[in-house]
């Protein structure tokens, strides 16, 4: 089955794709690229990692953001775009193998910057997605491998790669956790994955117990309205825990309003659905609103 290896041209994927090109040949993979238009050297990084895969006879393929676009992209809107691309080249190659090189001390990274945004107990599930394979994280290549491992490796196998600038800029909150993360010791960081592979053991488990509870309380033909909206009762919502509850308001969110909410977002909307009045109306991210009956709220 062909791989699609993501590489960005920085010493986390130069090393990935090399190693891949060992382990299953550089015939079964293809190296996507996507540029983010963030900085003006980012050009320079998709020429070096397409040469790369000319003089390699390795399949290349890439996109990219808009320039007059990349500095209005949130990180959120980033990611979207560069798994859509993914899934293109998914479906180019009828493959579902996306190789991605984020490594232990990108989850240590990942979990410290989530808790000092004050997320909740999903903050620690990161790195999860199934579209996704990381074998640095699963051991795929015999080991699980941080930063020290990856530069250590590109050492001694001459793997060469750019360096992107920003890396040492301050400006970045990750930057600034990364010189924290770097000098945790060894046995913490995998202490930290352990937790991270429980949490996300636990996250498959209440995703499954929220679709349940989904089908009973919208499962009802009665509740359909007209104009595709749906009237959900309000006082399953009262004697719910409030985790339970704030997964399952996230989850009519997403699947009827396409809002990702943030987590005081969705505290505030439980809240408008226990104590608001009929009649009243609760505003949502992009203008969207959702009215409250005396049993029902209509979304």
């Amino acid at each position: 089955m062909v791989k699609i290896v993501a590489v960005s041209g920085g010493v986390d994927s130069m090393v990935l794709l090399d190693m891949c090109v060992k382990k299953f040949g550089r015939e079964n993979i293809v190296v996507a690229h996507f540029d983010h238009c963030a900085r003006p050297s980012s050009r320079t990084d998709r020429i070096f990692v397409q040469k790369f895969c000319q003089v390699r006879n390795i399949e290349f393929m890439y996109s990219e953001v808009k320039r007059d676009m990349s500095e209005h992209l949130s990180e959120e809107m980033a990611r979207d775009l560069r798994y859509n691309f993914f899934a293109q080249v998914q479906k180019k190659y009828s493959t579902n193998e996306i190789l991605a090189a984020h490594h232990l001390d990108d989850l240590v990274e990942s979990v410290a910057i989530n808790l000092l945004r004050g997320t909740g107990w999903r903050g620690l599930a990161v790195m999860n997605s199934s579209k996704v394979k990381r074998p640095f994280l699963s051991g795929e290549f015999g080991e699980i491998y941080d930063r020290r491992d990856i530069l250590r490796y590109a050492a001694e196998n001459e793997v060469y790669y750019r360096q992107d600038p920003t890396n040492t800029e301050d400006t970045y909150m990750r930057n600034r956790v990364r010189q924290v993360t770097f000098m945790m010791p060894r046995e913490e960081k995998e202490q930290l994955l352990a937790l991270r592979n429980k949490q996300c053991k636990l996250r498959t488990e209440v995703t499954e117990i929220v679709n349940e509870i989904m089908s009973e309380l919208t499962g009802d033909e009665a509740w359909q309205k007209t104009e595709g909206a749906l009237a959900v009762p309000r006082g399953a919502f009262k004697e719910m825990d409030d985790e339970v509850a704030t997964e399952l308001i996230k989850t009519l969110a997403r699947e009827r309003l396409d809002l990702k909410c943030t987590r005081p977002q969705l505290k505030d909307f439980l809240w408008a659905i226990r104590e608001y009045m009929p009649g009243k109306v609760f505003n949502l991210p992009k203008n969207k609103l959702v009215k409250m009956g005396r049993d029902y709220f209509v979304i």
